[in-house]
C-alpha cells in the first residue's frame, strides 16, 4: 500500500521550508505546538536520509497503542485507522443533582489515519489533544493539524450501541454495530506530555474495545456490512463528564477527541 497523496505532498512541501520549531510557534496551544515540533524533526529526519525515500503506508502491521484492553483476536489486522473528533453526550435529571450524568452516546466525524499509524504512531498519538485545541472542522473539510481526509462518521442507534459509518465517496469499509466489552481509564497525558483534557478541562474517556454485532433490523438491505469484527478507542482526550449533576442542564454535550482502530480478517 501506498503512503497517501496527502502527507506525501505535505512532507515534501514542508521539507524545503524553515524549519517549524524556528518559526513562532510559541503562541501556539501546547498540543498543537508539540504536534509540529514533532512534525519539524520528521520532516528534518527524512530530509536528511540518504539515498532520499518516503516511508511507505503498510498499516496493516501497524501496532496498537499499549495498554491494558483485551489484545485483538487472532487472524485479525488493522483495516482502517481513523481519529474521531466530535462529541460524547449526557443527560442530567433535574430532581437529583447528587447524581452522575447519564452518557446517552457520541457523534463524531471520522478522518483517514491509517498511514500515520504505520509512518510515525507517536505523531498520531499527539492529534486527538491537538484536534481539540482548534474549532471543530466544517462538512468537507480535513482534520487539523493532521489534514487527515474525511473516512466516515460515528454515532449511536441507542445508549449502548455504537455505530461506525466508513461509507465515503473515496472509500467503503461498511458499517460497524458493535458493542462494549472492554475498557481501561485513559491516561491523564498523552506521549508528549500534554494534558488529555478537552476545551473545558474535561477528562480523557475511557480507552474502550468493541465487537461488531448482527444489528436488529436497523440496516437497510442495501448496505453493505463490511469485514470489520473489532475496534478499539484510543488515545482519547476529553469528552468526560463532571462527577455530578450540580450546575448542568437536562441534556448536554463534551468536546472530545479520539483514534480508533478497525480490525478484519487478512
Amino acid at each position: 500500500m501506498q503512503i497517501s497523496f496527502l502527507i506525501l505532498s505535505s512532507l515534501a512541501c514542508l521539507a524545503a521550508a524553515t524549519p517549524i520549531e524556528k518559526r513562532h510557534i510559541s503562541a501556539w496551544p501546547s498540543p498543537i505546538r508539540t504536534y509540529f515540533t514533532a512534525l519539524s524533526s520528521r520532516i528534518a529526519a527524512i530530509r536528511d536520509t540518504a539515498p532520499k525515500t518516503l516511508p511507505t503506508c503498510t498499516f496493516t502491521s501497524a501496532v496498537l497503542p499499549n495498554s491494558s484492553l483485551p489484545a485483538p483476536s487472532p487472524g485479525l489486522v488493522p483495516w482502517h485507522i481513523a481519529v474521531g473528533r466530535g462529541t460524547q453526550n449526557y443527560t442530567c435529571d433535574p430532581s437529583t443533582p447528587q447524581a452522575a450524568p447519564k452518557p446517552v452516546g457520541a457523534v463524531a466525524t471520522l478522518y483517514n489515519a491509517s498511514c500515520l499509524a504505520a509512518i510515525n504512531p507517536y505523531m498520531l498519538s499527539l492529534v486527538p489533544a491537538a484536534a481539540l485545541s482548534v474549532s471543530s472542522p466544517l462538512p468537507g473539510k480535513t482534520l487539523f493539524p493532521a489534514q487527515s481526509v474525511l473516512s466516515g462518521h460515528h454515532f449511536f442507534s441507542d445508549a449502548t450501541t455504537p455505530i461506525f459509518n466508513l461509507h465515503t465517496a473515496i472509500a467503503n469499509y461498511g458499517i460497524t454495530f458493535n458493542k462494549k466489552i472492554a475498557n481501561v481509564t485513559a491516561p491523564a497525558t498523552n506521549a508528549g506530555n500534554v494534558p488529555n483534557q478537552g476545551p473545558d478541562g474535561s477528562k480523557p474517556v475511557p480507552w474502550l474495545k468493541l465487537q461488531t454485532q448482527i444489528p436488529n433490523g436497523n440496516v437497510e438491505p442495501s448496505d453493505e456490512l463490511g469485514g470489520v469484527k473489532e475496534v478499539y478507542r484510543v488515545n482519547t482526550a476529553g469528552g468526560a463528564a463532571p462527577s455530578t449533576c450540580v450546575g448542568m442542564p437536562a441534556a448536554f454535550e463534551v468536546q472530545y477527541a479520539a483514534e480508533y482502530w478497525f480490525y478484519g480478517t487478512q
